[in-house]
């Protein structure tokens, strides 16, 4: 995934340089995977006795969302 948003990235930035497609492309993976690791690691039978009623466990940072 994150070679074919490089790619579109480099393509969109006109091939100028190296270092705005890769800034470009870092939150873009970021933002297309956090759903999909989310998904992936709280399956619907996850058991929610290790963490609050929230499904947050204590340990998680207030500034970063679930």
């Amino acid at each position: 995934m994150s070679t074919s948003v490089w790619w579109l990235m480099r393509g969109l930035t006109g091939r100028r340089g190296l270092l705005l497609p890769l800034l470009l492309t870092i939150p873009v993976c970021a933002v297309l995977l956090w759903p999909l690791m989310a998904i992936w690691h709280a399956p619907d039978g996850y058991p929610v006795s290790h963490c609050p009623p929230d499904n947050v466990p204590p340990w998680w940072p207030d500034r970063l969302p679930l």
